[in-house]
């Protein structure tokens, strides 16, 4: 498979002080190599390595191979920086703001940087104001896990082929990481964490319709819709005022009245005999089959832009009368107010431990009476993405809708967080509190 992708360079900087626990950082940038060699596309990608990083390491590195994508591997302490090494091999802790400020002079270049270290989400959030994509650790994770979710990652990144493959191939990347982590068995699927630049936050594959630019119609066209009279515009104003006003209405079907539409394109068609050769609808435009017979009527115009002008009427109609902008995975329950929620608080947390999220698959080991503990899982149930925000059904016990809509999914005690998507097409940082939830006897189920 041949796939156009430009050359991608990598920059691997590892660093492991003295007096710090040791850890698998040759063996994981070893894997990282052996899954880019055997790629189809090993040509397109570049890897550099850098080991015993000192701050001065990093500037050269970036300065001299000029990477897309930064990888840093070794030790994370929270908001005092990450461990890279002084001149006698100990630890030398660089601050949040040092990192965004070195790397945010490189964004043009730069596509994503990766902290593969404990305890790095405060890094990702600063360099993520400058990067497009930031990935970082929001707790301690393990060296196993470490290990498979950036083998997972770069495995992932050069396999990625949008013919086929979901969201970016940063994002792609990511998500095939994080299973990486699940699919070895080991905990910590719910600890990788991914930032993205502001203007980033947009809804991949959401189609965008476009006002027209009056301005840059012609003469011509101007006069043909001066051309159509109050008789042939008021039928389709009045449905479109009468949907409008009903809007409000929530029991009201979501669909089109089509013997009003059709009705009323025929008198429109009427008004104007003269026939010219036959057009279609814009080839990127997929028209419903309720509007192919309204849009044939319209196309006898008096010109060809004419009767483009009159197909957007209808199609106009249309979506005032059908589109809703509904999030993927979003379903159309209402949703309820907090009074109709679950009003018992799950328990669970109390004698779990290891809790983890995938997707809506909640997974932890629970304590029995015996005193051992077992591996259980369960589905959360009724929440949805109500446009940014996590909310329950009203019934909540319908499946769960959020995870069609919803990233960065993550778990602490019994809170769920996520960024979840808007309609328009930003996303927001929200959470919610799973209710319901016991442990019993060493098994996750709702309370009855």
């Amino acid at each position: 498979m041949n796939i156009d992708t430009p050359t991608k360079k990598i920059l691997i900087l590892a660093a492991n002080p003295k007096q710090t626990s040791r850890l698998r950082l040759d063996e994981e940038v070893r894997d990282i190599k052996e899954g880019l060699r055997l790629s189809q596309q090993r040509d397109k990608f570049i890897l550099q390595q850098e080991w015993a990083v000192r701050p001065r390491d990093v500037r050269r590195a970036v300065l001299d191979f000029r990477p897309n994508i930064i990888h840093f591997s070794g030790h994370g302490a929270g908001s005092t920086g990450l461990s890279f090494e002084d001149e006698t091999g100990k630890e030398k802790l660089v601050t949040a703001e040092a990192l965004a400020g070195l790397f945010g002079q490189f964004a043009k270049q730069v596509e994503c940087v990766v902290l593969n270290a404990c305890y790095s989400e405060e890094q990702a959030v600063a360099i993520a104001q400058h990067i497009d994509y930031v990935i970082g650790m929001n707790a301690a994770i393990g060296d196993k896990a470490a290990l498979e979710f950036a083998v997972g990652f770069y495995d992932a990144l050069v396999a990625y082929d949008p013919r086929y493959d979901t969201y970016s191939r940063i994002e792609f990347a990511f998500n095939i990481a994080c299973n990486a982590i699940q699919f070895a068995g080991v905990s910590g699927i719910s600890i990788p964490i991914m930032k993205k630049k502001p203007h980033l936050g947009k809804v991949e594959e959401q189609p965008v319709i476009k006002p027209v630019d009056e301005s840059l119609l012609s003469n011509d066209t101007v006069s043909v819709r001066q051309n159509l009279s109050q008789e042939d515009v008021a039928p389709i104003e009045a449905i479109i005022s009468n949907k409008q006003s009903t809007s409000t209405n929530q029991n009201e079907p979501n669909s089109l009245d089509e013997s009003r539409l059709s009705s009323n394109t025929a008198t429109l068609s009427q008004n104007h005999k003269q026939s010219f050769a036959e057009t279609s609808a814009p080839a990127n435009i997929r028209l419903p089959n309720r509007l192919s017979n309204s849009i044939s009527v319209l196309r006898n115009k008096k010109s060809l832009i004419g009767a483009g002008i009159a197909a957007a009427v209808a199609l106009t109609s249309y979506f005032v009368f059908n589109f809703q902008p509904n999030l993927k995975g979003a379903s159309t329950p209402t949703t309820s107010s907090s009074e109709s929620q679950p009003i018992v608080n799950s328990s669970y947390q109390k004698s779990c431990q290891n809790i983890s999220i995938n997707g809506d698959e909640l997974s932890a080991a629970c304590a029995q009476s015996n005193g051992s503990y077992k591996q259980t899982s369960i589905r959360v149930m009724g929440i949805e993405n109500n446009n940014g925000e996590l909310r329950y059904y009203s019934n909540p016990r319908t499946a769960s809708t959020y995870q069609g809509s919803c990233h960065n999914i993550s778990i602490s005690g019994d809170t769920l967080s996520a960024t979840c998507a808007q309609r328009n097409g930003s996303y927001k940082q929200t959470s919610i509190r799973i209710l319901g939830i016991s442990n019993k006897e060493g098994n996750l189920s709702y309370e009855t």
